[in-house]
C-alpha cells in the first residue's frame, strides 16, 4: 500500500479512480484538488468543489454575509458526500430546507476525528459560521489510532492528559519511500525513512519491516521473512481506501 501510495505521486502508476481528485496536504495528509469542475467519476456521480476544496462549486468567503445564518460540516465520506453528486449530498439538502441559511460542506472522505480537528483549526477558525456539525461513524474511531492509511496521516497521542500531535508535517511521498534494486530480477526491495507513513505504524498494531518482501525462502540471512518489530500486540482496525468513509 505505501509502495502505491509513492509511485503513484511519482507518476509511475495511475491513481486509483476513487481518489483521483486527492492532494497530498503536509498537514492533514490528503485534500481535495481546489477547483475541480463537475468530474465524472467511477459509477457516474459528477463531483466539484471550490478554491478551497470545499465540496461545490459556489464559492464560501471566510466572512459571513449580512442576514444569512451559515453552518459548517466536518467530517468523512458520507458528509463529503462519496458516490453522490453534488447537488445530491445531505449538506445541500439541509441548505435546501433551512431558508436564510448557508451550509459549508467540509467534509473529507477517509478523515478521522484527528483529522477533522486539524481542519476545524485550519479552515473552520478561519470562516465565520453560526453552528458547526460534525458528521462521523464509528469507523472514525479506529483511524485515529492509524498513521497510514491509503496515505501517510498524522495523529494524536495522550500525553499527560492532554492531546499532542505527531507525524506532523506529514513526509511527503517522494521523501518517504525509495527503491533500491537488488541483484536480481524481482528482488527490489524498499528503503523507508524513520518516519510515522513507512517506518512505524500506529500503536496497538504491529510494524512489518518492508524490506525482503519478495525475497525467497531458504538462501541465508538475506532471504529472512518479513518478521513483526517490537510493539504492544494488539491489533488496530486494517486500513482501507480513504474512499471507503
Amino acid at each position: 500500500m505505501r509502495r502505491r501510495w509513492v509511485r503513484e505521486h511519482r507518476g509511475e502508476t495511475s491513481p486509483s479512480p476513487d481518489l483521483v481528485f486527492d492532494l497530498y496536504d503536509p498537514a492533514r495528509g490528503w485534500v481535495p484538488k481546489p477547483g475541480v469542475r463537475d468530474l465524472e467519476l467511477r459509477g457516474g456521480w459528477r463531483l466539484s468543489t471550490n478554491s478551497k476544496g470545499a465540496r461545490g462549486a459556489a464559492e464560501r468567503p471566510y466572512e459571513n454575509q449580512a442576514g444569512v445564518a451559515r453552518i459548517l460540516l466536518f467530517g468523512d465520506s458520507f458528509t463529503f458526500g462519496e458516490e453522490v453528486s453534488d447537488d445530491e449530498t445531505y449538506g445541500r439538502f439541509l441548505e435546501g430546507m433551512l431558508p436564510g441559511v448557508e451550509v459549508v460542506n467540509l467534509g473529507v472522505h477517509g478523515y478521522g476525528h484527528d483529522q477533522m480537528l486539524i481542519h476545524l483549526r485550519e479552515e473552520g477558525v478561519r470562516t465565520q459560521a453560526d453552528v458547526v456539525i460534525l458528521g462521523f461513524t464509528d469507523t472514525d474511531i479506529g483511524r485515529n489510532v492509524l498513521s497510514f492509511r491509503s496515505y501517510a496521516k498524522p495523529r494524536f497521542v495522550l500525553d499527560g492528559g492532554r492531546l499532542r500531535l505527531v507525524g506532523s508535517p506529514v513526509p511527503p511521498p517522494e521523501t518517504s519511500c525509495v527503491p533500491t534494486p537488488g541483484g536480481r530480477a524481482r528482488s527490489t526491495s524498499w528503503r523507508c525513512s524513520p518516519t510515522p507513513s513507512c517506518a512505524a505504524s500506529a500503536p496497538g498494531r504491529r510494524s512489518w519491516n518492508l524490506r525482503a518482501k519478495s525475497r525467497r525462502r531458504g538462501r541465508g540471512p538475506s532471504s529472512r521473512r518479513a518478521t513483526p518489530s517490537s510493539g504492544d500486540p494488539t491489533r488496530a482496525p486494517t486500513p482501507a481506501p480513504p474512499g471507503t468513509g
